[in-house]
């Protein structure tokens, strides 16, 4: 009698907390917040032009060998200090790199300063020993973001998506991958995740200036970093390290020495050096959009976005991998049809390339109206999956970062975009986007592919099962993708 009376106080606890969950955790975020009166006052369209060239450089950093290169060069270059913000340092080849050469450059007085997202971080299982080697570092410090907390389950979605490296304050780093071996060795795993990072340093430094322009982007990129690394959700690992976890922690040291020499050898190209301050174009202006930090956000990084979509004369490129559009988005996207003399073309992924299938089968609810809408939507033909969040406009604006289009994005993770005024970046955007384009075939008004020079790839049945599934059930919960 009393094991029954046990086993249904048990029942009853778990249902509560069931509800508990799915109200605090999920159905609380149906809401948006609106825009405030005081953001849109603070904003002004022509805080993203310039008519004169500014003292910022910008590139592309589009390939993945040459995205670990230019990350493995930042850390080398460093003097004074290293500031790394990221989603996701999963296990692997790359992860291990980074973390060798942060230690390495710790060793040598480096002030080293680690941000991580709190619930996808990826520093678990035999990685967690890497946490052992940073808290006993002086020179490093490391914090997570929002770290899970089950009695709260709001927090679970708060998210940090942010993914940059800002080195002296000086250069910086900033666009979609994530540290994880898919963005950097794809003979490895076996596909390509392609994405896309901009390089940005500031010319004063190549002349007899010793500071750099106190206007530029780097300086505002490293107080937004500040600003998010001293914030009340961002939390040290506070935990006492045992003898063994400092044993723990000796023995990853040295296995991460011992693997830094044995990559060096193995994947010589990635070590080459490079001159991070003499390559990149010139720019007129180069603008940091960021959402809010909180738990509840207005949707900042979508309202700067659609405010430079407004202002178009004559095309708008949007690639993104993810194309989820709730209510409150088709409002601000498909609210009015697109004049016949603006080009608006969009690039994602297809049924094929993609790997989020959730997103996926919500995307293909408005796929028809988007397509019918004025917009051409290319779907890429492949096998391998585009990561890359970017947004051309005209002839001279690149907005390139990691802010995905879709409500996830726009109303519950931290997101950093920069917007860059470049007719040249502009050209460089455009050969790249030429060469996704020829592999992409168009999606009709009925929904049904344009004939094309590639062939639609086709998906297997079990994957096509999985995305009819998902497409009933995601229904209530597309504000949370």
């Amino acid at each position: 009698m009393i094991l029954l009376k046990i086993i249904y106080l048990l029942i009853t606890i778990i249902i509560i907390y069931m509800i508990y969950f799915i109200v605090s955790g999920v159905m609380i975020f149906s809401r948006k917040k609106e825009v405030s009166k005081s953001f849109i006052k603070d904003i002004n369209i022509r805080n993203f032009y310039s008519e004169k060239i500014g003292n910022d450089k910008a590139t592309i950093i589009e390939k993945p060998l040459e995205a670990l290169k230019v990350r493995i060069n930042l850390i080398k270059e460093a003097k004074n200090t290293i500031n790394i913000c990221y989603f996701s340092m999963d296990r692997g080849i790359a992860t291990d790199i980074i973390f060798a050469l942060l230690l390495k450059k710790a060793n040598e007085g480096v002030k080293v300063k680690i941000l991580l997202d709190g619930m996808f971080h990826g520093l678990v299982k035999e990685n967690k020993a890497i946490i052992y080697s940073i808290s006993k570092h002086p020179n490093i410090e490391l914090k997570f973001y929002e770290p899970l907390n089950y009695l709260k389950p709001w927090t679970i979605n708060n998210r940090m998506h942010d993914k940059y490296i800002i080195v002296d304050n000086k250069i910086l780093l900033i666009g979609g991958r994530n540290i994880e071996d898919r963005f950097y060795f794809p003979k490895n795993i076996g596909f390509t995740t392609y994405d896309r990072d901009v390089l940005v340093t500031n010319i004063c430094l190549n002349t007899k200036k010793v500071a750099i322009d106190k206007k530029s982007v780097i300086i505002d990129v490293s107080n937004y970093f500040e600003y998010i690394y001293n914030c009340k959700f961002s939390k040290e690992y506070l935990k006492k390290l045992t003898p063994k976890k400092l044993k723990l922690a000796e023995e990853r040291n040295i296995e991460l020495a011992n693997k830094l020499k044995k990559y060096r050898d193995l994947y010589s190209e990635y070590f080459n050096d490079m001159q991070l301050y003499k390559i990149g174009c010139e720019t007129n202006k180069i603008t940091l959009v960021h959402n809010p930090i909180g738990r509840f956000k207005e949707s900042w990084c979508l309202y700067d976005i659609v405010r430079i979509l407004n202002k178009a004369k004559k095309s708008i490129f949007i690639q993104t991998p993810y194309l989820v559009v709730d209510r409150k988005m088709q409002k601000t996207y498909l609210k009015k049809k697109y004049n016949e003399k603006l080009y608006v073309n969009i690039l994602t992924n297809s049924k094929a390339s993609t790997p989020n299938l959730l997103a996926y089968s919500r995307y293909l609810k408005n796929r028809k109206k988007i397509a019918a809408s004025g917009v051409t939507v290319y779907e890429y033909q492949s096998k391998d999956f585009i990561h890359a969040k970017t947004i051309a406009v005209d002839d001279d604006i690149s907005i390139i970062g990691l802010f995905n289009m879709d409500p996830r994005s726009s109303f519950l993770s931290t997101e950093t975009m920069l917007v860059i005024q470049s007719r040249k970046l502009r050209n460089q955007l455009d050969k790249i986007i030429a060469s996704y384009e020829k592999e992409s075939l168009t999606v009709g008004k009925d929904g049904n592919y344009l004939r094309g020079k590639v062939k639609e790839i086709k998906i297997s049945k079990f994957k096509s099962i999985k995305i009819k599934l998902l497409y009933i059930i995601e229904s209530g919960i597309e504000y949370l993708l």
